[in-house]
């Protein structure tokens, strides 16, 4: 029961649409603040409010669906005509222009599979709205952040596709799987989180053993070990996992075996 609980909460769609948009959102705030320490600082030009009140409307919402149509029904040279249009402003205000793009590159999270190269190029676009910063008025950061935005679906893709594999390989050598964690980007890593929800328990014994074994000196092993040894409901490696683990992960463990294991556990 224990699995089928851990493993549900974590594998439902609506869970793993929050994720999507928690990468998403976190790097579409966290990128200008980075920007500026990286380049030289840029004016405002608009006010939040108003750019926020231009953007909204109906015209914006259509032309974001029509994009999402041509992805759908893969018609790149459709999609590369409209998108260069609309990089471009031509006749659109710049926060309509911005917000389609943006918006665009937020509502990307939704499709399995896109094309390296729409996502890459909408990592280069430059925003054209430019709000105050919250704590440093003279300061313009975007008010749409859409390389941001475009930077979270491509780190998601990483995700995904490591998942894959990680479930591909789960039967396999529990050292070979542990290994190529290690050597894993962490989003790549937290693909191979995900796969553990749906691994059988002889799998997952394995990989518990060998990531117990390595991970006073590879701490980043917590997430493996931990959810390993929840899953299982090993009460004795999770007491490992606390002696021996470490990092930000080591607190959301003790926090899910709080919900899930006995109290006396």
């Amino acid at each position: 029961m224990l699995k089928g609980e851990i493993s549900g909460c974590q594998g439902g769609s609506k869970i793993e649409m929050i994720r999507i948009v928690g990468i998403v959102a976190g790097l579409a705030l966290a990128a200008p603040l980075c920007a500026l320490d990286q380049a030289a600082p840029r004016a405002p030009n608009w006010d939040a409010t108003l750019a926020r009140q231009t953007a909204a409307v109906p015209e914006g919402q259509a032309r974001v669906q029509e994009l999402f149509g041509l992805v759908r029904d893969g018609d790149a040279a459709a999609l590369e005509s409209r998108l260069d249009a609309l990089i471009a402003g031509g006749s659109l205000s710049p926060p309509v222009r911005d917000a389609i793009l943006f918006h665009f590159a937020v509502g990307l999270a939704d499709f399995d599979a896109v094309n390296p190269t729409l996502i890459d190029r909408l990592r280069s676009v430059e925003p054209t709205v430019l709000v105050p910063h919250e704590e440093r008025p003279g300061i313009g950061v975007p008010l749409f952040n859409i390389a941001g935005a475009a930077e979270g679906v491509y780190h998601l893709g990483l995700r995904r596709e490591a998942r894959a594999q990680a479930a591909q390989n789960i039967g396999g050598s529990p050292q070979d799987w542990v290994n190529i964690y290690l050597l894993a980007s962490p989003a790549q890593r937290l693909g191979f989180d995900d796969a553990l929800g749906a691994a059988p328990d002889d799998a997952l014994a394995g990989i518990l053993e060998v990531a117990l074994q390595r991970l006073a000196g590879s701490p980043e092993l917590t997430p493996v070990a931990g959810k390993s040894a929840l899953l299982l409901g090993d009460e004795a490696a999770l007491e490992k996992v606390v002696r021996f683990g470490g990092g930000n992960n080591l607190a959301r463990i003790l926090e899910a075996a709080g919900l899930t294991l006995p109290a006396d556990d």
